[in-house]
């Protein structure tokens, strides 16, 4: 009987170190999977963001936004009244450019400039007061 009785107690002696084991092993992939490394954005870890760009004007308009003083890609846009277009740019200096139909034709553009974050959303709205037309705005030649 006592025989019997050694190895229930060694049966229980193993199971708590299973048990205990478990627990370590546990412990130990929520500590790693816990971990304060903070996964990056791809717009943070590659560094760009988006300008939206809103045609509150009267008229058709075409629009860009471009990397200021070092991009040559041009997404240029046709955009109705009351519609617009996001673009991904660079983070930084950022040149927006507008033109009406007219301006389009000659290659005549209004632009201006705004500084983009990492991740951020930069609105930008054209209207009647600021219009895009080239007869009514200092222009500048879009390369």
């Amino acid at each position: 009987m006592q025989f019997l009785t050694i190895s229930i107690n060694l049966n229980k002696s193993n199971l708590m170190k299973k048990i205990l084991l478990l627990l370590i092993a546990v412990a130990f992939i929520a500590l790693n999977g816990c971990s304060d490394k903070k996964q990056l954005e791809p717009c943070e870890k590659d560094h760009f963001g988006y300008v939206k760009i809103i045609n509150d004007a009267p008229f058709n308009l075409w629009v860009d936004a471009t990397e200021t003083g070092g991009s040559d890609y041009n997404q240029e846009t046709r955009l109705w009244p009351g519609t617009s277009v996001t673009i991904q740019v660079p983070s930084g200096d950022v040149t927006v450019w507008g033109t009406d139909d007219y301006g389009y034709s000659i290659n005549s553009w209004s632009t201006d400039w705004v500084t983009v974050s990492d991740c951020q959303t930069f609105k930008y709205t054209w209207n009647a007061k600021k219009s895009a037309s080239p007869t009514q705005n200092k222009t500048h030649d879009k390369d």
